[in-house]
């Protein structure tokens, strides 16, 4: 994988991804520390030269699993079959929160208060 193309699976899938994790860790500002560290994570291997057959199945598996190992660290993961598993609905679903959000985000500022 080339870097513009890593680039391009981060750019496409920051915001999803984030919304994924923000729905398991329930704070946004953890949520995107886990979705950052695992694309770091993800370039340390991909600049490796190591193959990574289906990246986007990768990196949701890897910011699941991150997501369980940082509940686990504050012991607030009390039953692990609670967070689902991927598959094409919770991908689906992260996108379209991401385009909610982002819809929100370009609102005018006084239309975004609830």
């Amino acid at each position: 994988m080339t870097i513009r193309e890593f680039e391009t699976y981060f750019t496409r899938l920051y915001l999803p991804l984030g919304m994924y994790a923000l729905r398991i860790v329930d704070n946004a500002d953890d949520a995107e520390d886990i979705v950052e560290n695992t694309f770091m994570k993800a370039w340390q291997i991909v600049s490796s030269g190591s193959e990574i057959e289906n990246f986007n199945s990768y990196i949701y598996r890897c910011v699941r699993n991150e997501c369980i190992s940082f509940l686990r660290g504050r012991k607030e993961l009390e039953d692990i079959d609670s967070i689902s598993e991927i598959c094409e609905e919770v991908i689906d679903t992260s996108f379209r929160d991401a385009r909610i959000w982002k819809a929100i985000d370009e609102l005018p500022e006084k239309c975004r208060v609830p």
